[in-house]
């Protein structure tokens, strides 16, 4: 999640909540990132389409990383279940290092609480991811604090 500190190529808030930030300044940027979402949301597709076009999943829908993708992705790219990616994930697990569905390293596996056909899903994480995770439960606990 962006921070008031952090910006994008165009000025935007883009990344990680900043050490040392004020609770207002915080909260102020909740606002303007609800307000600005949906722009939000396609610059954030944007970036991650950019930083992983050379995955094997986004090469395979023809996506290069070039500054029309958000058009063609939303042509070539079919909503998916955790089942159509499971092949994907299963090669991961088993040690192919490839830049299979992130171009950043797999730094370690969560297992879903439920289950799917008895079985718990496999959920691949980065270093960064968990970072992401744990910069919206700081936000959170600041919102629920209010």
């Amino acid at each position: 999640m962006a921070t008031p500190s952090d910006r994008g190529d165009n000025g935007r808030q883009t990344s990680s909540i900043a050490v040392g930030v004020t609770e207002s300044a915080t909260l102020e940027f909740i606002e303007n990132v609800t307000r600005d979402a949906a722009i939000l949301q396609k610059e954030l597709l944007l970036a991650i389409l950019r930083r992983n076009y050379a995955t094997e999943y986004l090469a395979a829908l023809g996506l290069d990383g070039s500054s029309d993708d958000y058009e063609l992705f939303k042509r070539v790219a079919p909503p998916v279940t955790y089942e159509d990616i499971q092949p994907f994930i299963k090669r991961i697990a088993n040690g192919d290092k490839s830049p299979i569905l992130c171009s950043q390293p797999i730094t370690r596996f969560f297992t879903s609480s439920g289950t799917s056909r008895g079985e718990r899903k496999l959920i691949p994480t980065t270093e960064e991811e968990l970072d992401r995770n744990l910069n919206f439960l700081k936000l959170a606990t600041l919102v629920m604090r209010q």
